[in-house]
């Protein structure tokens, strides 16, 4: 349980990671 949650974070941890780096692309370019 332990090793399958800490999975779980760091996916969500990915995610959340790749969906601020999308979000400040596009702040980039609407700032274009």
């Amino acid at each position: 349980a332990r090793l399958k949650n800490l999975g779980v974070d760091e996916v969500t941890f990915t995610l959340f990671g790749v969906n601020d780096a999308l979000t400040k692309i596009n702040h980039g370019n609407l700032c274009r």
